[in-house]
């Protein structure tokens, strides 16, 4: 009995380590996003920018998971992405949603 207490701890623990890798990597990530919002460049190159930094972080994201919307200057953007979760024995996605704001150079779109 001791040694299945352990073994489900250990499992526990493994599982918690796991969840918690994932979400500061997210955070990190939201991190990012919101910094390079606030930057004055074009829609282009603010979705390449987040697109690379996503496929440092492992996110399963293209570029239809980015909506940009604009007004005036004032650009939104809105990433849905995923991140695995990976378990020994079960791999499920994890579905992030983000929001940002900055301002947009119109001139070079």
């Amino acid at each position: 009995m001791r040694l299945l207490k352990i073994a489900v701890g250990l499992a526990v623990l493994l599982i918690l380590i796991q969840i918690s890798r994932v979400y500061y990597h997210s955070q990190q990530f939201v991190d990012f996003v919101q910094r390079e919002a606030q930057h004055p460049r074009t829609k282009k190159r603010l979705a390449q920018a987040i697109l690379t930094k996503a496929g440092q972080y492992s996110l399963l994201l293209n570029e239809k998971n980015i909506t940009m919307s604009t007004v005036g200057q004032v650009v939104r953007v809105e990433v849905n992405y995923k991140m695995p979760l990976d378990l020994i024995v079960y791999s499920p996605e994890l579905e992030f949603r983000l929001v940002a704001g900055g301002t947009l150079i119109e001139r070079f779109d």
